[in-house]
């Protein structure tokens, strides 16, 4: 009532967002995982709000990353080695297949491999119809244990995806019924960091 009451003779309304509040939003969506099940993926876990400051709303997370073993350059070099043996172009052929019945074999037999570590996202505080939401979340960071850079890449890129379809436009924040209609045409002006959390000011477009 008094935030109301301070709006209808105010073109501007502060609304203080506690850091627990968006750490609650955010834990709702969470383990996240991306990859392919079974054969190489990425798990996201235990999420804990970061506020680096203006709108931008950021999180550490436990991280994940596992993968088949699969033995590449072994089948690799027995392909070499096996088809110039080859005496026609019908028995290179059915080498061929053998390789690569092997090769499926040897990859579904391969032994999962996991390793830990961190990740960090970042993404974008956003006003839209009396709610604030996340927006452009972005896997920003991703450092895995034993695991190569261009592997590590191929990992934050396997969970991108996912996680921006669960984390952006998730609400953190909503006004009131009677706020919401009164700052229906506000946006946000002004985001301040605070010792709890973030001082949002909101009001008419310039």
């Amino acid at each position: 009532m008094i935030l109301a009451l301070l709006l209808a003779c105010s073109a501007e309304l502060s609304i203080p967002i506690s850091q627990a509040t968006i750490q609650a939003a955010v834990e709702q969506k969470f383990p996240l995982k991306g990859g392919a099940e079974g054969l190489a993926s990425l798990s996201l876990t235990n999420p804990v709000i970061l506020l680096p400051g203006e709108d931008r709303v950021g999180m550490t997370l436990d991280a994940t990353a596992a993968w088949k073993d699969i033995p590449v350059r072994e089948l690799a070099a027995a392909g070499m080695e096996s088809l110039p043996k080859a005496s026609s172009p019908g028995e290179a052929t059915t080498q061929a297949l053998n390789l690569l019945e092997n090769a499926i074999q040897r990859t579904r037999d391969a032994q999962m491999v996991s390793r830990q570590g961190i990740a960090g996202i970042e993404g974008t505080l956003a006003y839209e119809d009396g709610s604030f939401y996340l927006y452009q979340s972005e896997l920003k960071r991703l450092e895995i244990a034993g695991l190569a850079p261009e592997k590590t890449e191929q990992a934050r890129l396997s969970a991108q995806t996912p996680l921006a379809a669960a984390l952006d436009r998730l609400p953190v924040y909503t006004l009131d019924a009677e706020l919401k209609q009164k700052a229906a045409s506000f946006v946000i002006r002004d985001v301040q960091a605070t010792n709890d959390g973030l001082q949002i000011v909101l009001g008419l477009p310039e």
